[in-house]
């Protein structure tokens, strides 16, 4: 490792409903020899359910953020709210990028599923405590 990319920060160029998605992004980047590293917030990997809610997020060097965005965007591997993000990061910096719209930006969004998810765990949660 060199002295430039010992100082190098790590930024989170991407956040994806789930770690699938998330690990194809990432081996598509390291194709491209750019390392990439994965974080999820899922009590790791017991609770799946909560990369729903909370994203499962794509890191690089900070030094490699503009190319790595600019390969998942070719590949269509870029979700729209990050690149809504970035876009008005780039806009504040003085960089032209594509223009998106106000309903592009926002969270990761629970799905009817998550919500039974939520729902069935309660439930078995309060039969546990109910037969103890």
């Amino acid at each position: 490792m060199t002295d430039t990319q010992s100082d190098d920060r790590s930024i989170v160029i991407s956040i994806y409903p789930t770690r699938r998605d998330a690990e194809i992004a990432r081996d598509r980047l390291e194709s491209e020899d750019i390392y990439a590293f994965i974080t999820a917030d899922d009590a790791g990997g017991v609770h799946p359910e909560l990369q729903m809610a909370n994203g499962v997020k794509l890191s690089v060097l900070s030094s490699n953020a503009q190319i790595a965005q600019e390969v998942l965007r070719e590949e269509g591997f870029l979700p729209e709210s990050k690149m809504a993000e970035m876009n008005s990061q780039s806009q504040k910096e003085g960089i032209n990028q594509k223009k998106t719209s106000p309903s592009q930006i926002g969270n990761i969004q629970p799905t009817k599923w998550s919500w039974y998810v939520a729902v069935i765990f309660l439930l078995i949660f309060a039969a546990i405590l109910i037969l103890t």
